[in-house]
Parts: structure tokens; C-alpha cells; sequence
């Protein structure tokens, strides 16, 4: 019994020790990046190439304001958020581009 109350006292050199190896567990976290999200590009994309008008806008902005939101919740700094936003959008239109052009060949 004298052993564990030694053991669950709380020294300062435990306690540093115990900072120390949390430390090594710290690591930090990388976001998958919005613009190499395939499926949520290509979704995107057909959803603006169909959708047209105020609907298009509306949704597109729900779309970014939930991207957003998941990178704000994640703890991510707000200028890699705005990063990927931008990053993403630009994805987005690749694909539009590539949706009109096999329309075009069709």
C-alpha cells in the first residue's frame, strides 16, 4: 500500500515527467484537402452545372460555409480555412469546365 501512495504522489519531477511524455504524443493534424476530395468536387460541380440562378448560389454558399465550419471545428487557422475554401472553389471549376466540354462533345 506505501508503494502505490508513493506512486500517485504528485512531485514536481513527476509531474515534468509526466508533461514530457505527453509531449511526445502531441502531434499535429493535417485536413485531407478540400480540393483533392474527388466525390465532393465532381458532387459540386453537377450540382452547379444543373442548378442555376439564386438555388445555385444559395447552395453554393451552404456548400463553402459547411467546408468552412468543419475546418473552424477542427481548430484550423482561419487563413488555411479561407486556403482551402479558395483551393476547393477552384477545383469546382475545373470540373464545370470538364462537365460543359463532354456536354459539348455529346
Amino acid at each position: 500500500m506505501r508503494t502505490i501512495a508513493r506512486l500517485l504522489t504528485l512531485t514536481p519531477e513527476r509531474m515534468a515527467d509526466m508533461k514530457s511524455q505527453l509531449d511526445f504524443f502531441k502531434a499535429e493534424m493535417i485536413a485531407f484537402p478540400f480540393d483533392r476530395r474527388w466525390r465532393d468536387v465532381q458532387q459540386a460541380a453537377r450540382f452547379l452545372h444543373i442548378v442555376h440562378g439564386e438555388y445555385a448560389e444559395k447552395g453554393w454558399k451552404r456548400i463553402c460555409k459547411e467546408m468552412a465550419s468543419q475546418l473552424r471545428a477542427a481548430g484550423v487557422p482561419q487563413d488555411d480555412i479561407r486556403e482551402q475554401v479558395l483551393a476547393f472553389q477552384g477545383a469546382v471549376q475545373i470540373a464545370l469546365q470538364e462537365l460543359a466540354q463532354k456536354e459539348m462533345r455529346a
